[in-house]
């Protein structure tokens, strides 16, 4: 019997990390919304910066504010 492939973490900010850099590179950027846990506004703003991705935040309540912060490096849209 083959299992089916997973990945089991301690917590939610680990499961973030290992879910967007299994497509995310340096050079990248996602949007996210700005009312996020606070540990998890923290990850994307600094612990990404340091790979390299940019994280930038609008507010939720705005779609089109985040709309205008898509180009041709966002690779995911992140909304708690």
């Amino acid at each position: 019997t083959t299992l089916p492939n997973a990945l089991a973490v301690a917590s939610g900010q680990s499961a973030q990390m290992h879910c967007l850099m299994t497509f995310m590179q340096a050079g990248d950027n996602f949007i996210a919304s700005a009312e996020l846990y606070g540990g998890t506004y923290t990850q994307f703003k600094y612990s990404f910066a340091q790979l390299g991705i940019e994280a930038r935040f609008f507010n939720a309540a705005d779609p089109e504010a985040g709309k205008k912060l898509i180009d041709e490096n966002t690779k995911c849209i992140y909304i708690e």
